[in-house]
Formats: structure tokens, sequence, C-alpha cells
């Protein structure tokens, strides 16, 4: 059953991907079908928001088995237990949904694309050196990218709010001082530019933070943290 939904969530990123590359738009007309959500974003109550105190509300957190955890077969090694620094990683886009303009986090279906696409092909790569948290959120549903009705930035601000809850609560009850990495892609990255703009430049967390990596979408350099040389 579990690869049966991965086949199906992959089908779709795949079926994205080539209305993309091609910009067919007939091709197009089909994708913006199967994944707009009918009805406005104020039309319907968003998901039940995240208690960042229970477990299950986080992909990856050190301490517990989970897909953050792998690593390549070689010598590599999980070295949370003993790493001195953390990493807050935000998941990139895997809610490709035309039921919902925010992922519920009860999917348990998109919730395994996040682990085992993402956990695992992301996350991981930095438990050789951090310990790994990365919280689950009301994901904004891909479509939010190109709907231009406002439903969609809607849907991406309350995605956003998620995302500074969890960096709160993280550094609340986790973090105890530590230096830490900020790190995301794509729909992860776009809500971690605004999160270094309002809860770490000018703050003391700006010292704290060794580095901030904002893979895959574009940010424009104002969020008040300089650029690495």
């Amino acid at each position: 059953m579990r690869k049966w939904l991965i086949g199906i969530g992959a089908a779709g990123f795949v079926f994205v991907g080539l209305g993309v590359v091609y910009r067919d738009p007939l091709l197009f007309a089909v994708i913006n079908l199967l994944i707009t959500p009918s009805h406005s974003f104020d039309q319907a109550a968003p998901p039940i928001e995240p208690d960042y105190s229970r477990l299950d509300h986080w992909a990856a957190l050190p301490g517990r088995q989970d897909w953050a955890d792998r690593v390549p077969v070689g010598n590599f090694i999980d070295s949370q237990e003993k790493a001195s620094v953390d990493v807050f990683f935000l998941h990139p886009t895997t809610y490709v949904s035309a039921e919902s303009w925010n992922q519920s986090l009860n999917d348990n279906s998109t919730n395994l694309r996040t682990d085992q696409f993402v956990m695992q092909g992301q996350a991981s790569v930095f438990n050789g050196c951090c310990r790994v948290y990365a919280p689950r959120y009301r994901q904004a549903t891909l479509y939010s990218f190109f709907d231009i009705s406002g439903s969609g930035e809607q849907a991406l601000a309350l995605a956003y709010r998620d995302a500074r809850e969890a960096f709160r609560y993280y550094l609340t009850y986790f973090n105890k001082g530590r230096p830490f990495l900020v790190a995301g892609h794509s729909q992860g990255s776009h809500h971690l530019d605004k999160l270094l703009a309002e809860e770490i430049a000018g703050t003391p967390l700006a010292n704290q933070m060794v580095a901030a990596y904002p893979i895959g979408y574009e940010i424009n350099g104002d969020n008040g943290i300089p650029v690495c040389e």
C-alpha cells in the first residue's frame, strides 16, 4: 500500500514536471485542472494547526529513528548523537492536491513522501555534522505558486506561520544555546527567507547561526543576512 501511494505521488510530480519542461499549453491546462483547488482559501477552514510538543508533528528529530538518519553506503556515519551543532530544516513542497490549499498533518501519504523522499534524500545530508530538526507544517499545495487570485498567497502565509512557530519551539525547548544552521529547499526556502528576515537578522541569533542554506528558491538578498564570500 505504501509503495502504491508513493507511486501515485511520484507520478503526479512527473506529470507536473513534464508540463514545466515542455511548456505545452494543453498539458498545462490539464495539470491546472488536476491540482487547482475548486474553492478559494477563505471558503474552507484550514487544517488543524500543528502542536510541536507532539513528536509526530516533526518529520525528523535527533534521538529517535527516522528517515533523516539514513547514510549512503560506505564510510558515512550518522553523528547526530555527538554533534555540537543543530540544523533546522524546512522541507520543500510534497503536497500536490486540489482538495485543500494547505496540507493536513494527518495526510499520511504526503507525510510518507516527505519522509522517504525529502528526509532521506535531503535532510539526511546534515546528520554527519548536526542534529536534524525538521518540522511538519501545513505546507501550501503546489498550485499556490501559480495562483493569481490571492488564495495561494494566503496558503503560503499560513504555511510560514507554522514554520515560524516550529522554529520558536525549537529555540525554546531543543536548542539550549547551541550553534545552529538553517536549511530548506523550494517552498521551505521561501519560508526560510522570511524567517531569516523576521526572526534572526539583527538579533543575537544571527551570531549563534553558523550558516543558512535556502536552496532551490530565488532569494533577493533583502533578508538582512549577508551572502558568504
